[in-house]
């Protein structure tokens, strides 16, 4: 995982790069900032996984950063030498919240939570993406395939061994495809078999 370390004591910043590299060898430092802002440059430019964040930053607090950035899929392992913060830092979705001097078991702990968080993350986005792409099929339209929202299709018409399929635009093409073939094809959610030779889309059957 790409981690950013944000803390504005440059020993510390090294204290925590060597500690990664001994005892987290998955995480993989891209940058380092000792400020809020020079903190959201480096964020913007590498985008990383998670970022290692100390709580006090000279006049401005790990809050003003967070405030800042869209943490919808970025880990934050809070470091800090003050416990107090802790309740605080709970308002905002921080992965977790380790104190200073640096216990190795924590650290390693709260690398093994990021990264579980991370992987959930990336089977989630791999679901949604599965998901948008089976709202499409593909129809036939002269010499190439049209990729098709299947909410634009009002209904499949069954034509001996081909199927006339009419859109929402009052147009309409013919497949070579048979009509159980289709049935075979569309979610059951979406489509209905309303007769032998008709399959309709629910979005388009009304109610009397």
């Amino acid at each position: 995982m790409n981690a950013v370390l944000v803390d504005d004591d440059q020993l510390n910043i090294e204290l925590l790069k060597n500690l990664l590299r001994k005892y987290c060898p998955s995480v993989h430092v891209v940058g380092a900032a000792e400020s809020v802002d020079e903190a959201l440059e480096v964020i913007i430019k590498e985008q990383p996984d998670v970022i290692f964040l100390d709580i006090e930053l000279h006049n401005l607090t790990a809050k003003d950063l967070l405030n800042s950035i869209n943490l919808e899929s970025l880990q934050v392992i809070i470091i800090s030498a003050f416990e107090k913060y802790a309740l605080e830092m709970h308002k905002y979705p921080v992965t977790d919240y380790l104190l200073k001097p640096l216990l190795i078991p924590d650290l390693i702990a709260a690398v093994n939570k990021a990264g579980k968080q991370i992987e959930k993350l990336k089977l989630q986005e791999l679901s949604n993406a599965k998901q948008s792409l089976s709202q499409y099929i593909a129809l036939p339209e002269k010499d190439h395939m049209n990729i098709t929202n299947m909410d634009e299709i009002i209904r499949f018409e069954a034509m001996s061994n081909y199927t006339k399929i009419m859109t929402k635009e009052d147009k309409f093409v013919i497949s070579s495809k048979t009509l159980k073939e289709y049935e075979e094809l569309l979610p059951r959610n979406k489509f209905i078999r309303v007769h032998n030779s008709h399959i309709v889309n629910n979005l388009f059957v009304s109610k009397t």
